[in-house]
């Protein structure tokens, strides 16, 4: 119960986050209505690389299946804290509709990412992986992968999708 509990409020902190934003952020594959999808960029594409890592290091993400994007966002360590042996980190962009927020409390690991199409959350027991190299009070170092486990929401309709979403992150303070 108390991870469903964490899990929901992940997704309302980035869809909260994400109705506060501008466009800007990645290219996106969203389920068309007949099925098929539609390619739409919004703004300047982000992908791996061309946002750089910014001063306090970064995450680059990707995520496919019924919902399409990647990208490298920035470590954000105003919106960021480390407590209780692990981070609540949030990565974006400055005037972006993205974000990427990541807990890394032992037991609690969840990764979420939003815009103003789609909430999508992994949670570890819910077949999500997580590697940390380093998670203490100078950094966060690692990788997460959750393959056919992470799911969302299309904010409009609030259709569920299915995705696969990974990324790599290397932050500090």
């Amino acid at each position: 119960m108390r991870t469903m509990r964490l899990f929901i409020a992940v997704a309302a902190l980035a869809l909260i986050a994400t109705a506060c934003g501008d466009d800007d952020a990645a290219t996106t594959t969203q389920p068309g209505s007949t099925g098929t999808t539609t390619a739409t960029t919004a703004g300047t594409p982000t992908t791996s690389g061309s946002a750089g890592g910014g001063a306090n290091g970064s995450v680059t993400f990707q995520i496919s299946g019924d919902y399409e994007t990647s990208g490298e966002f920035p470590f954000v360590p105003q919106a960021s804290a480390f407590s209780n042996g692990g981070w609540s980190a949030t990565f974006g962009l400055a005037g972006s509709e993205a974000i990427l927020v990541m807990n890394t409390i032992p037991g609690t690991l969840t990764v979420s990412y939003g815009d103003t199409e789609v909430v999508i959350s992994g949670i570890e027991g819910a077949g999500c992986s997580f590697d940390l190299d380093q998670n203490d009070s100078n950094g966060l170092v690692g990788s997460f992968a959750c393959s056919g486990a992470g799911f969302g929401f299309i904010s409009q309709t609030g259709a569920m999708i299915t995705v696969d979403f990974s990324g790599e992150v290397a932050a500090h303070p």
